[in-house]
């Protein structure tokens, strides 16, 4: 059994991110990643508050976007540190804590759990950054399934091109007004590259346990790739997700999944971790079942 935890756009959100740090230090896990926007605005931010020596980070756009290119009118995504400063700020003084293998100066990282190894990747990559992030991609991908090892991906954004899994787990209220926002090609072009490579190492035979990002601030699951790909909520406060918390007060300040995947039933279950509105003990509630094999959610949750 494999288990990993995970949290996305934090957002400057320093309570809510001591609490999770301390649940993971109380009921250790294999793994702890944080999918992006970290930084509350904009790069220079301060991430402190979130203690990142405690665990894996990939780069959101608000990571990755310079103070000088956020305007009321529109941002200028496209005014971003160097990949030698986001490595300096995010990575240099962590990575080793978190028994990363990342490249000096580069953005993202692998790590083996076993005979999983587990890819982070920097969605907003562009231009040269890009091109060598895509290679790298393959060439891990292409090393898993010569070694028979199975993959598991993270990064901030999801597919803009998918289509949420109506269930229980799913925001219904958020993405049928919605969709999945994510980014277009023309902002960052790695995002669906970088799927559309996974997919086609998925179809060759290359086990993919599943793909885990944040963004949009509201919970859903996207089974169309045959690989679950899961989105997490924000750990800002807001009622896009599974908990007893709103804009207007709350009974948890976290928000969390935990992931645990049964290579023996080639089964991966999620658990929401501040559900303490449920009756499943210590605020951790089941959520959903996805059976690998079968390719479909075999269990969930009751609707909240």
């Amino acid at each position: 059994m494999v288990r990993i935890l995970h949290v996305s756009d934090s957002h400057g959100f320093a309570l809510g991110m001591q609490d999770i740090v301390a649940y993971e230090k109380a009921f250790p896990v294999d793994m702890f990643v944080h999918t992006g926007d970290i930084c509350q605005d904009a790069f220079e931010d301060d991430i402190t508050y979130a203690a990142p020596q405690n665990y894996a980070l990939t780069l959101g756009n608000h990571d990755m976007i310079l103070r000088q290119g956020i305007d009321p009118s529109g941002n200028h995504w496209e005014q971003q540190p160097t990949q030698q400063q986001a490595y300096d700020k995010f990575f240099k003084n962590y990575y080793a804590a978190n028994n990363l293998t990342i490249q000096q100066g580069k953005t993202w990282w692998y790590r083996d759990i076993g005979n999983i190894r587990v890819l982070g990747l920097n969605s907003c990559t562009m231009g040269a950054a890009l091109t060598e992030q895509a290679a790298w991609i393959n060439g891990m991908l292409d090393e898993c399934m010569r070694a028979g090892k199975s993959v598991i991906v993270f990064s901030h954004y999801p597919d803009i091109r998918d289509t949420v899994y109506p269930c229980s787990f799913t925001c219904e209220k958020y993405y049928s007004k919605n969709g999945i926002t994510g980014a277009s090609d023309a902002l960052y072009g790695g995002v669906a590259m970088f799927f559309d490579t996974v997919q086609a190492y998925y179809t060759r035979g290359l086990k993919v346990l599943g793909w885990f990002c944040g963004h949009e601030h509201a919970d859903a699951i996207v089974t169309s790739k045959g690989f679950p790909v899961v989105i997490i909520g924000s750990m800002k406060i807001d009622d896009y997700n599974d908990l007893y918390r709103a804009n207007t007060g709350h009974t948890v300040r976290t928000l969390a999944n935990l992931y645990e995947f049964d290579e023996e039933l080639n089964v991966l279950q999620i658990f929401r971790i501040g559900a303490d509105c449920k009756y499943s003990g210590a605020g951790r509630r089941l959520m959903l079942s996805y059976d690998l094999t079968e390719k479909r959610v075999v269990a969930q949750c009751p609707a909240y």
